[in-house]
């Protein structure tokens, strides 16, 4: 896997919108934050063009992306928010003369996990973390592990996280695919699908009555590789406390799926769309304690090679 260089001071950063309409005021607050750590920040007015549903038409979208990436003076491509739209570019951005001359940073999440998973099987690493518009937004801990993460600060420190809930213990080591759950099935069955085979997903998701949760994660669970995975942690899934039935249902469907893929399963894990949202660094290896409830990256995502173990 390509390495993610971190960014300095003074960096260029140009954000791009491969997906949703994106909000004025929202993606300001996330720029001043963004300046805020001494970055300069780029973007071309159409960021803010509107077709549908959709920030302007997908040949818009798809060039912004492919131009982003292969741009000397940027080191680093933002995500300006999630939405819909990354899975309409997936194809034209996928053609092998697009491909980026240099490996460089990508910070997205949400609708962003269809392009985390095309460049995770490109060969290249990224990081699952806030868009812009919800940069402002993050609580004060989520915000300081993105700013480490960007600028590779404590690698170590940054993507180590304990207190996990176990589900199923054991321990594992792979690659971590980091996104939404939805996304994920809806990759299921095209070349663009998340592997398995090797690696830890860790998901998410939010707007997802308990049906459809069940429904997603059976289908996980149905996957023709379901038995290589190598770990999976579970974030926030979008199920409110005030709603007991709901959270049981789910929590029985995740007993259910660990059961199946035998492999070791942590819920609670600080990523979602509603809370803390820490920054997981895509295509890093990792290690999962299932027992001790502990995720701890074994490699420095910026290739510094470092490679302690979980627990």
């Amino acid at each position: 896997m390509n390495p993610i260089p971190p960014l300095r001071p003074g960096s260029a950063v140009q954000v791009v919108a491969p997906s949703g309409v994106v909000p004025r005021e929202a993606f300001d607050r996330g720029v001043g934050v963004l300046r805020g750590w001494g970055l300069e920040v780029r973007w071309a007015p159409r960021v803010f063009d509107r077709r549908h549903y959709l920030a302007g038409p997908d040949g818009d979208r798809a060039r912004e992306w492919v131009e982003a990436f292969r741009d000397p003076g940027v080191a680093g491509v933002l995500a300006a928010r999630g939405g819909f739209g990354a899975m309409r570019i997936l194809e034209a951005v996928d053609a092998r003369p697009h491909r980026p001359a240099r490996p460089r940073l990508f910070m997205g999440f949400s609708d962003l996990t269809a392009l985390h998973v095309l460049r995770f099987r490109q060969g290249c690493m990224g990081i699952h973390g806030a868009n812009v518009t919800t940069l402002a937004g993050l609580d004060a801990h989520s915000l300081e592990r993105t700013r480490r993460a960007l600028f590779g600060e404590d690698p170590a420190g940054t993507f180590r996280w304990e207190g996990l809930r176990p589900i199923r213990g054991g321990r594992g080591e792979g690659r971590l695919i980091a996104g939404n759950l939805s996304l994920i099935c809806a990759l299921m069955g095209t070349r663009f699908e998340a592997p398995m085979a090797g690696c830890i997903w860790v998901v998410e998701d939010v707007h997802e009555p308990p049906y459809r949760l069940d429904r997603l994660l059976v289908q996980v669970g149905l996957a023709r590789q379901a038995g290589r995975l190598r770990g999976l942690v579970v974030g926030d899934l979008g199920i409110g406390d005030q709603d007991p039935e709901a959270r049981e249902a789910v929590a029985e469907a995740l007993d259910r799926l660990a059961g199946r893929i035998g492999c070791p399963v942590v819920g609670g894990f600080p990523a979602g769309h509603r809370g803390p949202l820490h920054p997981v660094p895509v295509g890093a290896m990792a290690a999962l304690d299932g027992d001790q409830g502990v995720l701890q990256v074994i490699e420095d995502p910026c290739g510094g090679g470092w490679g302690p173990s979980a627990g």
